[in-house]
């Protein structure tokens, strides 16, 4: 009985002394936060072209102005809210997420629609190659370059509609298959467009 007594006594020494240990170590494995930007996906029904937006009132706006021009098609991807450039830890041990690269949006005067870029340089080109085609709308969110070790990042593919010059962005390889499928004739594949993440969750 003693014996046992004993035991239990240093089994709970030994249990105590790790949990201190545990919450006076500094944290060597942190988690990554759970993304902060949704971007929203609608499909305009009288030109053909998609719209992507990662503001909640913009997306409602659509909802309420244009009901009967824009389908709505859900979630595009996630992301990480744009002024966020940094990898760093917080006093949690918590990682908010890695550096991201905005990505500029223009509108498409002649057409209606919307054209998103993370290159400057392309930025720039249409600026001054097309200054009355393209109006510049700003930084429309931020993405990755490239894939990361700490998070599950895909690639968003973009796409040129070659009838109604619009661009088409997907983050699912599924329907980049089936365009290139089955609608290889209206749309071009111009390859990757940025990294995104395609759900919504903590990682650890």
């Amino acid at each position: 009985m003693r014996r046992m007594t004993r035991a239990r006594a240093v089994a709970a020494l030994i249990v105590g002394v790790l949990l201190a240990t545990v919450v006076v170590a500094p944290a060597t494995a942190y988690a990554k936060r759970a993304p902060t930007t949704t971007v929203y996906r609608f499909y305009n029904q009288g030109t053909g072209a998609h719209f992507y937006t990662a503001s909640v009132a913009e997306r409602d706006i659509v909802f309420a102005t244009w009901p009967t021009i824009y389908t709505y098609e859900g979630t595009a991807f996630y992301l990480y809210d744009w002024y966020l450039e940094e990898d760093v830890v917080d006093t949690a041990g918590v990682s908010p997420v890695d550096p991201t690269t905005p990505v500029y949006r223009f509108y498409n005067v002649r057409n209606g629609s919307h054209f998103y870029t993370m290159s400057s340089a392309e930025a720039e080109m249409v600026m001054s190659a097309y200054p009355t085609t393209f109006t510049y709308d700003g930084i429309a969110f931020a993405a990755y370059t490239g894939p990361s070790d700490d998070l599950p990042l895909m690639p968003v593919y973009r796409f040129y509609h070659k009838y109604n010059g619009s661009h088409f962005y997907t983050i699912s390889p599924e329907e980049k298959a089936l365009v290139q499928l089955y609608c290889a004739d209206t749309y071009r594949f111009e390859g990757v467009a940025f990294y995104a993440l395609s759900a919504y969750k903590s990682f650890n």
